[in-house]
């Protein structure tokens, strides 16, 4: 009975033994099983498929060792790795290995220690995962080294119309002052015609500091030290102080310029200066392109998560193809330039002023029915975000 059952146990172990062995024939990793004096006992053929040693040219580790890394110092860093993982009972580790027709490759090792003291090892390729990650990390470097040379560019830029700006400003607030004083002196005094000379130069010397200022924004919004200044506030108020600063400049052409604000909106988190900058730019445009006697009207309204600013027009409208481009820095309606001067900086420093902000800004139009440019900015997340009557 007992030799039965022994017996019966053999031939189980046999046909484990066989099925386990069928398994690593057909395996797609490399197997080896190494005993504890370092004798191969096993490798499958994948294992041969991968460094073309079979079983007969590794009778121990110690010879697998010195045809696989022919380098000593090579050697004697995997042996050390090795030696260490595996007394932590496993590993995965990735060593180079000399095939035996003296091709490298790179080999993934996965080892561990067997309760009997021998070693259980799968290996596969991953000599183009490895080259892969190679070149992955060869470009994150270039983009970087690339990236640090055009943020040094973008400050010397920056550095250089900074310098040239101030330069060219200093002797600009001098022509205003004096041109201002000359003025008041003439006034009064003189034949109109002289007063006018003066009205015109300090005009035009007006325009070129505005134009210095844009240049100076955009140079900073595309350099790496420009921040917004954000707080809470209320963008009626600005709203107001804007429109009460234009409306002269509004009469002047006989146009309405109106405001359609509700008792409480939301309040938004933004750059008091760049916010004013944002809506003094599309409501000086609606005068602009609006002709005498027209009509300009700017709402200002809650909409879900968003605060909207809408500058509407029955000025001389945009074509569709030109709604497209006209966010774009320096870029001017073709037909417009003659009469209107200027960089075409406005809309696309508004446009860069909103997107800092979280916001986003668009313009719907049609050539002769006028313009509507409107800007959204996200509202704040305070508890108590709206403002009172």
């Amino acid at each position: 009975m007992m030799n039965s059952q022994r017996q019966q146990a053999a031939e189980s172990l046999q046909k484990q033994r066989g099925t386990f062995l069928a398994i690593f024939q057909k395996a797609p990793y490399g197997v080896a099983l190494v005993g504890k004096d370092g004798t191969y006992l096993y490798t499958n053929p994948e294992f041969t498929s991968l460094t073309g040693y079979t079983l007969e040219d590794i009778p121990t580790g110690r010879e697998w060792c010195k045809k696989a890394y022919p380098d000593p110092e090579y050697r004697r860093k995997v042996t050390t790795t090795w030696k260490k993982d595996i007394a932590r009972k496993g590993a995965k580790r990735v060593f180079s290995v000399a095939c035996k027709n003296g091709e490298a490759r790179e080999i993934e090792f996965w080892s561990t220690l067997l309760d009997d003291g021998s070693t259980f090892t799968m290996l596969s390729d991953v000599t183009e995962r490895k080259q892969a990650e190679e070149k992955l990390q060869e470009f994150y470097r270039q983009e970087r080294e690339a990236r640090l040379k055009l943020q040094e560019e973008q400050e010397e830029k920056l550095q250089f119309i900074n310098t040239l700006a101030h330069e060219l400003k200093t002797p600009l607030t001098s022509i205003v002052a004096s041109g201002g004083l000359l003025l008041e002196e003439l006034e009064g005094k003189v034949q109109t015609s002289w007063v006018r000379l003066v009205e015109n130069m300090l005009r035009a010397t007006n325009k070129l500091e505005s134009r210095l200022t844009e240049l100076l924004d955009m140079a900073k919004m595309g350099g790496v030290s420009f921040n917004l200044e954000p707080e809470l506030l209320d963008a009626r108020l600005l709203l107001q102080n804007v429109a009460r600063e234009l409306s002269p400049v509004a009469g002047k052409k006989g146009q309405s310029l109106t405001l359609d604000i509700p008792p409480s909106v939301p309040m938004v988190n933004a750059d008091w200066q760049r916010l004013e900058q944002v809506m003094f730019n599309l409501i000086t445009n609606a005068i602009k392109f609006t002709g005498k006697g027209g009509k300009i009207k700017v709402r200002l309204f809650g909409k879900g998560s968003e605060l909207v600013v809408e500058v509407e027009d029955n000025g001389i409208g945009i074509s569709e193809e030109e709604q497209a481009r006209i966010f774009m820095p320096y870029y001017r309606v073709e037909a417009d330039r003659p009469r209107f001067p200027g960089l075409g900086l406005g809309l696309a420093l508004s446009k860069q002023l909103v997107e800092l902000h979280g916001g986003r800004i668009w313009v719907r139009s049609r050539p002769g029915k006028g313009s509507t440019f409107a800007f959204a900015l996200p509202i704040a997340e305070e508890e108590e975000n709206t403002t009172s009557p």
